[in-house]
C-alpha cells in the first residue's frame, strides 16, 4: 500500500466496524411499500466510502491525490428481509483480507 494510504490508517480496526447509521428515506420505497433492491446496494455503497475514507485512507482525498483508487469488482447481497420508509438501520463491517491491490470486506444491514 502505498505512503499516502497507509499513514495513519494501519490498523487495529474495531470488529465489526459501525459504519453508518440512517434511516430510509421515504423516497426509497417502492410501490410495494419496501426499500427498493437498488437503494440497499446504494447504502451499502455509501458504507464502503466511508471505511475507504475514514478507517483505510483510499477514498475520496486520496482518489484526488493520487488520481487512482479502488473500485468494487465483485459485490453479492443476499435480501432476508425488508425495510420501510422511516426505518432505521445500521451497516456493520469487517476487513477479512488486503493487500497492496485489494481489501476484501463484508459489510451487513441490520434494521431496527
Amino acid at each position: 500500500m502505498s505512503e499516502l494510504a497507509a499513514n495513519g490508517h494501519d490498523g487495529p480496526y474495531d470488529a465489526p466496524l459501525r459504519l453508518s447509521r440512517k434511516t430510509v428515506p421515504a423516497d426509497w420505497i417502492d410501490y410495494n411499500g419496501h426499500m427498493n433492491v437498488a437503494y440497499y446496494v446504494m447504502a451499502f455503497d455509501q458504507a464502503t466510502d466511508a471505511v475507504l475514507e475514514a478507517e483505510l485512507g483510499i477514498g475520496e482525498r486520496f482518489v484526488k491525490a493520487a488520481e487512482q483508487g479502488p473500485y468494487t469488482l465483485d459485490m453479492r447481497v443476499s435480501y432476508l428481509d425488508e425495510l420501510r420508509a422511516g426505518a432505521g438501520y445500521e451497516i456493520r463491517g469487517q476487513v477479512i483480507d488486503c493487500d497492496e491491490k485489494r481489501v476484501h470486506l463484508v459489510l451487513e444491514m441490520f434494521g431496527d
